[in-house]
């Protein structure tokens, strides 16, 4: 899934990619520039720069604001900003990908599916604890599935960013793959057993259907404004 995404990415006009290396590259949205201000500008400050940069306002939280130009490219919004005395620093808006899943297809290992479990020593940590439900752990990805049998009973009220609801529902898969492996209903005669036994699971959506989320927008998700109880964020 990993590498599809990226061959995705890699086709699409509003992407800029920066190969590192033979293996490791970076993505970027075409014409958008992070900017955290050291004091946030007034509005009429603000219309200044959207006319000097020709653009508009894509986000804003506090004092960081994602800009978009018609006609800058991403490397000039830089360096126009960094020439602004009000600015902390000014960055590519740029994606952050899903973590590839990779499965073996020998026969023991489909048969001895948990065999992580054993290979952690989970067992032997569930002698000392086998978690605590009033720690909820914020899972900040694709979102999760609200229906799937052995998560329903671990999920709190969630957040999807991309839409400002409070429907963090999963339509890609990846983010109820990681609360999975994290509460899956344990000791249920269900579906597999979770890491943890009691903590709950806050889904937090951040990035969309294709597997993938800006900086922003993540970033977003672990503020979380909306938040009040105490939780562990992954």
């Amino acid at each position: 899934m990993g590498q599809t995404i990226k061959n995705q990415l890699k086709n699409d006009p509003s992407v800029f990619l920066i190969k590192h290396n033979e293996k490791t590259e970076s993505h970027y949205i075409k014409k958008e520039v992070n900017v955290t201000f050291k004091t946030l500008p007034s509005t009429k400050e603000i219309k200044r720069i959207t006319q000097e940069i020709n653009g508009t306002i894509i986000k804003k939280l506090n004092s960081t604001i994602v800009f978009r130009s018609n006609t800058l490219s991403t490397k000039e919004l830089i360096e126009y900003f960094n020439r602004q005395a009000m600015i902390e620093f000014a960055e590519p808006n740029y994606l952050n990908l899903q973590n590839q899943i990779g499965l073996p297809n020998d026969l023991l290992y489909r048969e001895q599916y948990q065999w992580n479990l054993s290979a952690i020593q989970a067992e032997a940590g569930w002698d000392i604890t086998k978690g605590d439900e009033h720690i909820i752990i914020a899972v900040i990805d694709t979102g999760v599935d609200l229906d799937h049998p052995d998560l329903r009973r671990r999920i709190t009220n969630g957040y999807n960013v991309l839409l400002n609801n409070n429907f963090p529902d999963d339509d890609n898969g990846h983010g109820t793959h990681v609360a999975g492996i994290i509460a899956s209903e344990t000791n249920n005669h269900e579906g597999v057993a979770g890491i943890t036994w009691y903590n709950k699971i806050m889904p937090i959506k951040a990035m969309g259907a294709e597997g993938h989320g800006t900086t922003f927008d993540i970033a977003k998700g672990i503020f979380g404004q909306w938040i009040r109880e105490p939780m562990s964020l992954i």
